[in-house]
Parts: structure tokens; C-alpha cells; sequence
């Protein structure tokens, strides 16, 4: 496999905040010029989730996860 990077970054996301990591995933690649994986915009039809993802997270610079607050409680965190 190629260690070339097409992404800056891998945005990973619960689909309940899709619109919220969207608005930044755009913030990203209009004011910091970033090239942006983001499965609702990379995501080839037919192409199964896991395979898609695999490649691109080999073809991104970094991946970047959002940790929601349910998440923080699973592991014991306050609120």
C-alpha cells in the first residue's frame, strides 16, 4: 500500500452531530486550504464502510475524533 497522503485530515464523527463536524470539515478546507476526508463527502456508493475508511485514514496526515459528551460518560467522566 502507498504511504502517499491525498488527505490532510480524517474526520471521524457520531452522525448525530454530522452537520456540526460538516461546518468544520468546510471551515477547514475554505480557511486553512486543509484537504478533508469526510465519509458523506468521500464515501464511493457500493464501497463497503470499513475498506473505504481503512484506505483513506493510510492516505490521511492525521485523523481528528470528536468525543461527545454520552462517550465521556461511558468512561466515567462527569459532566
Amino acid at each position: 500500500m502507498s504511504n502517499e497522503k491525498h488527505y490532510d485530515a480524517f474526520l471521524s464523527l457520531n452522525s448525530e452531530d454530522l452537520a456540526a463536524v460538516e461546518a468544520i470539515a468546510r471551515w477547514l478546507e475554505d480557511k486553512a486550504q486543509l484537504k478533508i476526508w469526510l465519509y458523506t463527502w468521500n464515501m464511493i456508493p457500493g464501497e463497503p464502510l470499513q475498506e473505504s475508511m481503512e484506505k483513506a485514514l493510510d492516505h490521511s496526515q492525521c485523523c481528528v475524533v470528536k468525543i461527545f459528551p454520552k462517550l465521556s460518560n461511558f468512561f466515567g467522566a462527569s459532566s
